[in-house]
């Protein structure tokens, strides 16, 4: 009995065996499956939806999960610093770059940026970075682009950076090596860069090389070189048309080049024709204050009779009134694939040609940089500004060539002498009264910059600018060292900056 016993016993447990063998068979069979699905989508993701992130120059790969595919990618960026200035700085607008109303050492927090990025549906993605200032919010971009378009199309709608040039397309704090503007920036765009609302359309063309047309049409209230208030514009030529042409040659495996040329055509509202309900052409455009290359913002003149000397009454609409830009960047790369270590130089021309009144002020400048990668954890970097080129404004007598000395806004403002009547005299020149400072200054600069990431998200950078500005008015040129020391840290997903 008890061998009986003992002979069902082993053969139940061997009956067990085989049964956990072929259901443990069956799970892993089941399990070869799941994960092989998921690597398919896995692949189809990473083809749909792949996010570059790029708080700097080193860039890490991050793909969102079906799950989440249509989740926005949230991420905030913080760059803040001390700034010394050894005399009191050249002309900057209150922006994102570094400034000071006097001479001496100041901390204060450049930006924090805000950045929402998702796939909206299959046909339409959605970015928009905001910027947080201590007592101010704004909307740097924010915009929808297409990406299933045909025939190499893709358009965009929104708020955006005009594609112009290379710089003024970036982010500047993120992805530039230094801690400010180039001068010809700051100059024709102000320390916001040049951005409007509007739309774009880029095509990638069948050159046997890689080369790309875009148009924009945006909104001309740029405070610095165009002033036309957003609810003035109200026909296709109250806007700003930009045509930019890049075209991209890679050399080698190591090194590339890519050359851009850039167009634009935009009314300025310089002598105040798109006036706001106040009657104040000066304020219609006014949302930040920020003015300090500009004529004073409270009317010297009553602005609801006085013409500005050029016959065009306030609110009527001139045409003759326009600006030109002309530009051609260049951007040369080389790469050393087996590690992190780059050099590349980037330069840009600029040309702004603008009409008010019959009158040509003409302006150029250029700048020149050069940024090494070193090693994962250092970079350093040169930059030279010119600005002051081939420029001349009217006058009396024709055109005064200001290639050798300029007056910069400030010497050109109103005095109390000057006299408020409804009417201008004989002796005050029609250029006194222009709402956008068109007079051209000659300054450059020299600088250099040192960056150490502790990692992709975490960064330091000491820069040094040697700035000389030379007002014609002034009896000696203003010899002004600035010292910047800067720490940036990026949170999450940081995408969507050209690089």
């Amino acid at each position: 009995m008890k061998k009986k016993q003992w002979v069902l016993c082993l053969v139940g447990l061997f009956w067990c065996a085989n049964v956990s063998a072929e259901t443990s068979d069956s799970e892993k069979s089941e399990l070869e499956k799941t994960e092989a699905l998921n690597e398919i989508k896995f692949a189809e993701a990473l083809k749909q939806d792949t996010t570059i992130v790029s708080p700097n120059h080193a860039h890490l790969i991050s793909v969102s999960s079906k799950e989440s595919a249509f989740l926005p990618d949230i991420s905030a960026v913080l760059t803040m610093g001390f700034w010394y200035f050894s005399d009191e700085p050249t002309p900057r607008l209150a922006a994102h770059e570094p400034s000071h109303e006097t001479h001496g050492l100041r901390f204060d927090m450049q930006e924090f940026e805000l950045a929402f990025q998702s796939n909206i549906d299959p046909y339409i993605r959605g970015e928009c970075f905001l910027a947080l200032g201590l007592h101010s919010v704004e909307i740097e971009e924010c915009f929808l682009r297409t990406v299933a378009l045909p025939w190499n199309l893709q358009a965009k709608l929104g708020s955006f950076y005009a594609e112009f040039g290379r710089f003024n397309t970036q982010h500047f704090l993120e992805t530039q090596p230094f801690v400010d503007m180039p001068l010809v920036n700051r100059r024709f765009w102000g320390g916001e860069q040049w951005r409007g609302l509007g739309f774009e359309v880029s095509w990638i063309t069948p050159l046997p090389w890689f080369s790309e047309l875009v148009f924009d049409m945006i909104t001309a209230g740029n405070e610095v070189s165009l002033n036309v208030p957003l609810q003035a514009t109200e026909t296709l030529a109250d806007f700003v048309h930009l045509i930019n042409f890049k075209q991209f040659f890679p050399l080698s495996d190591t090194w590339s080049i890519l050359w851009g040329l850039s167009m634009v055509v935009a009314p300025n509202n310089a002598r105040g024709h798109y006036g706001a309900s106040t009657g104040h052409g000066h304020d219609a455009h006014q949302t930040d204050g920020s003015m300090s290359l500009f004529r004073d913002a409270q009317c010297t003149i009553d602005c609801n009779t006085y013409d500005n000397g050029i016959g065009i009454g306030i609110g009527e609409l001139n045409l003759d009134d326009h600006s030109h830009f002309f530009g051609s960047d260049l951007y040369v790369k080389w790469r050393d694939h087996a590690t992190i270590r780059s050099v590349a130089l980037q330069s840009e021309y600029i040309m702004r040609h603008s009409n008010v009144g019959g009158d040509d002020y003409r302006e150029s400048g250029f700048y020149t940089q050069i940024m090494a990668r070193l090693s994962k954890h250092w970079e350093i970097a040169g930059r030279f500004d010119l600005i002051g080129l081939f420029s001349s404004k009217p006058s009396a007598h024709g055109h005064d060539d200001y290639a050798s000395h300029a007056s910069p806004a400030t010497d050109d403002m109103p005095t109390d002498d000057m006299p408020t009547d409804d009417m201008p005299t004989d002796d005050m020149h029609a250029d006194d009264m222009l709402l956008l400072d068109f007079t051209p200054v000659v300054q450059q600069r020299i600088g250099g910059a040192i960056s150490y990431y502790f990692s992709e998200f975490q960064r330091w950078r000491l820069q040094y600018n040697y700035d000389i500005y030379k007002p014609a008015m002034m009896a000696h040129d203003r010899n002004v060292h600035e010292v910047f020391l800067q720490y940036q840290f990026v949170m999450g997903a940081h995408g969507a900056h050209p690089f």
